[in-house]
């Protein structure tokens, strides 16, 4: 008689673990892009002895990360006002120019000292610097017709973000 042995060996169930961390981070860049140029007109009236307003005829924004605080200064094309701070109470220094004739009207500039960023995204992602600006009716009684020229500026708004 033949006897069969079964010989069996248990295996551990039991499997061993490690575990372990793996840490995340992440930082959000900040930054602007322009969304709207600004646009503002002015018919200056030298009968008038009060200050003349702006019109702005399209509102400046731009679109810049959410939250973020970021510094505005003007520069005037026609000089006299350089990376100068904005400012809701107004900037001096600022100049319209004839084309052909270089005459000159003084005019104030204002816009907002910061904006605050309101994302890339969504219905309210534009930011306004409120722009605006007055000619003073001391300066509006003294302008020159110049021959019906159109007296311009362009002020570039830097934001440092």
């Amino acid at each position: 008689m033949a006897v069969l042995f079964v010989i069996s060996l248990a295996v551990n169930a039991f499997a061993a673990t490690l575990t372990d961390t793996v840490s995340v981070t992440a930082n959000v860049k900040s930054s602007c892009s322009t969304a709207v140029p600004g646009a503002m007109s002015i018919t200056v009236d030298p009968s008038s002895s009060s200050n003349q307003n702006f019109t702005v005829t399209t509102p400046a924004t731009m679109e810049c990360t959410k939250n973020k605080t970021n510094n505005v200064t003007a520069t005037s094309l026609n000089g006299g006002a350089i990376n100068v701070a904005c400012s809701q109470s107004g900037i001096t220094g600022f100049t319209l120019k004839a084309p052909v004739s270089a005459l000159t009207i003084a005019y104030t500039f204002k816009c907002d000292p910061s904006i605050i960023g309101q994302g890339f995204s969504g219905p309210s992602k534009d930011v306004s610097f409120n722009i605006g600006g007055l000619v003073l009716g001391t300066d509006a009684q003294v302008a020159d017709y110049s021959n019906g020229e159109t007296y311009a500026d362009t002020v570039t708004l830097t934001v440092t973000y």
